[in-house]
């Protein structure tokens, strides 16, 4: 979740002082206790504890310990398929459904018909982000160039360039021995390869984005600390109202970048999911 972080302020040395008080005062067993020795009956009722069979909780916990290792497996499984270039550009997408990875760690996670998710390598989600087709594609070309944008109808908040390589086929520029998914934008172009059948985004990722941007958001992610009082709005506009004012050295997370009405604007979503704008020039 992007979001703003306030500037910290000194922690209460009396707070650190209890603590260190509570730790030194905690109880010690008894020399009574240490040194009394187990009674025959109770020797004889611990080697029954531990002769007595697996009950059927025993049982449960094996068996949710065996789906969980099934689970694990089915998401780093591989099914050697080849791209099927000339299908990928009539939107089928079969031949790529999975999870694909970068050097970096980020990821692109396609159903059979659409990209399902765009995470960054801190495990941000953004689902909002689809291959807009191109006109160009050749038959038998084995590369299908398209756009990455951030809405479905048009190439408006436009991401970067996405092409899918297939390793059969002798293109331009660097070749790989496994088919490949290359995006590439102002950052430069990552390299994704396949890495599991996985169709759906991880649990253990975020998803930062629940509307789209408006017309003109660049998807670019950073941070930057406010150098005097700036104010929050709703919308990058000079006459929309003010939300509330953030104060010099309030750090913002954010995760777009927009130009309007003359200005510059970073945007970030807070955490009650509204989408905030704060103007930067």
């Amino acid at each position: 979740m992007h979001q703003v972080v306030k500037k910290a302020s000194a922690p209460s040395s009396s707070s650190s002082q209890a603590q260190s008080s509570s730790s030194n005062s905690s109880s010690v067993p008894s020399s009574s206790q240490s040194q009394a020795p187990k009674s025959s009956n109770e020797n004889q009722s611990s080697a029954s504890q531990s002769q007595a069979p697996k009950n059927s909780s025993d049982s449960q916990t094996s068996s949710t310990q065996s789906s969980s290792q099934a689970q694990a497996k089915t998401d780093t499984q591989v099914t050697p398929v080849d791209m099927d270039v000339s299908a990928v550009a009539r939107g089928q997408f079969d031949s790529i459904a999975g999870t694909w990875k970068s050097s970096d760690g980020s990821r692109l996670v396609f159903n059979n018909t659409s990209l399902v998710g765009d995470i960054t390598a801190q495990g941000q989600a953004t689902v909002h982000n689809y291959v807009h087709p191109k006109d160009n594609y050749q038959e038998g070309s084995g590369k299908y160039d398209a756009t990455l944008s951030r809405d479905r109808g048009d190439t408006s908040g436009i991401v970067g360039d996405i092409s899918f390589v297939s390793k059969k086929v002798a293109v331009s520029g660097p070749s790989y021995e496994q088919d490949t998914i290359q995006v590439t934008s102002t950052g430069g172009t990552k390299v994704y390869f396949k890495e599991s059948d996985n169709v759906t985004l991880p649990k253990d990722v975020t998803v930062t984005d629940n509307q789209l941007p408006i017309d003109g958001g660049i998807a670019e992610s950073g941070s930057y600390t406010l150098t005097k009082r700036t104010a929050v709005k709703n919308t990058p506009s000079d006459t929309a109202p003010v939300e509330f004012y953030l104060e010099a050295g309030d750090k913002i997370n954010f995760d777009m970048k927009v130009t309007q009405d003359g200005h510059s604007w970073i945007s970030y979503i807070s955490y009650s999911g509204v989408r905030r704008y704060v103007q930067v020039d």
